[in-house]
């Protein structure tokens, strides 16, 4: 069963390049789950033992949220070209984060 997160952030923007407008976009993050992660084994010969794992996830796409009804899909290079690379790492890590403490339905 393919597990799938969805982590949403917002951030406020001037409009136009108008300091005195600003809207407010929601960053909608799909991560798709590509490992489960399994607990650590811990008990019997050393050679057998070994350390948990955690999820390990993908991204599946990114999507500008502007309101209830507009919305735009946009790809890992544009998104990185509008906000940058490091407000790109940022929202994917917290996102991972949050899916990793997120309970599977």
């Amino acid at each position: 069963m393919t597990y799938f997160h969805e982590y949403t952030t917002d951030f406020t923007i001037s409009v136009d390049e108008n300091e005195e407008e600003f809207t407010t976009v929601e960053v909608e993050i799909y991560l798709e789950q590509t490992y489960a992660g399994c607990p650590a084994y811990i008990s019997g010969p050393p050679e057998d033992c070994y350390p948990a794992e955690g999820p390990e996830w993908e991204l599946d796409s990114i999507y500008l949220r502007f309101s209830k009804t507009h919305k735009l899909k946009v790809t890992e290079e544009d998104f990185i070209a509008l906000f940058g690379r490091e407000f790109f790492n940022k929202c994917c890590e917290k996102a991972e984060e949050e899916g990793n403490e997120s309970p599977r339905d």
